[in-house]
């Protein structure tokens, strides 16, 4: 923890916490705040459509096993107690500041969309060259 903190207070005076490409023209914290919810709830539409054609998919393509629906709603309910969790430990880091909202956003936004394309990835895509389910989620590296 001591590192991480070390690593993030280093960065303080070069670059900024939160590079959110697609709020650029927010003016004020609370403008801030605003898009990136708004950036959260985006997101969580998209994976919410990836994560249902994946539940429809593999309950179509395993009829006969009751193992795999149950296990993977377990994995996704881990995944979403991890998120959760961990950009709350995010907003905790910035607690002191008014950042905190906007770098917890960030947080929300960036593990969804990753989220998302695990989704693809694991449960969307096919071996041979049969294309996806769905297309292929834009992972933005910029957040």
């Amino acid at each position: 923890m001591i590192a991480l903190l070390v690593a993030v207070v280093g960065t303080l005076g070069t670059q900024p916490p939160v590079t959110a490409m697609f709020c650029r023209n927010a003016a004020t914290t609370i403008d801030m705040n605003d898009c990136l919810a708004a950036e959260v709830a985006k997101a969580t539409t998209v994976l919410d459509h990836y994560r249902k054609a994946a539940r429809a998919r593999i309950a179509a393509d395993t009829a006969t096993s009751t193992s795999v629906l149950p296990a993977f709603d377990a994995a996704d309910a881990q995944w979403r107690r991890f998120a959760e969790a961990n950009c709350s430990a995010v907003y905790t880091l910035w607690e002191g500041g008014t950042i905190r909202g906007a770098v917890a956003a960030t947080c929300q936004i960036r593990l969804v969309r990753l989220r998302t394309h695990e989704l693809w990835g694991e449960w969307l895509t096919n071996m041979d060259s049969t294309p996806p389910v769905l297309p292929e989620p834009v992972v933005e590296t910029g957040l």
